[in-house]
């Protein structure tokens, strides 16, 4: 049997090999502390981009949600998905609780790249 919270760890550990692969490729030490990083590094890593998206670039839907601009936000949203995604997965268990979490990733996204001003990169 699988220990309870164990894709919501799975999850944690992809978010925070993403966080450190985009400081390792381009990012850098002010992007690891404060988020500072050019928009252009942001896209070719995958951040979400409206006019992308409607180009055919569809899985930035998905990309995004891994990408975070500074320890500040990838602590606090690691923290919230450890919260409150082990209590999910306890309750419904992991397929479920994955299924919410890409059906949230994916539909958060969509919304942000149907609604958004061209020039605005969002993640």
């Amino acid at each position: 049997m699988r220990r309870p919270g164990s894709a919501t760890l799975a999850l944690i550990a992809i978010n925070a090999i993403v966080y450190l692969w985009i400081a390792a490729t381009g990012g850098g030490w002010p992007y690891l502390s404060t988020g500072d990083i050019d928009g252009q590094i942001l896209l070719d890593r995958g951040a979400l981009w409206g006019p992308a998206v409607a180009a055919g670039q569809w899985w930035r839907l998905i990309s995004s949600g891994f990408v975070h601009i500074g320890f500040l936000h990838i602590a606090l949203n690691m923290f919230a998905l450890y919260q409150i995604g082990t209590f999910v997965e306890i309750l419904a268990g992991s397929r479920r609780m994955l299924a919410i979490y890409f059906i949230a990733m994916v539909g958060g996204g969509d919304r942000k790249s149907t609604r958004l001003n061209s020039s605005h990169i969002t993640i």
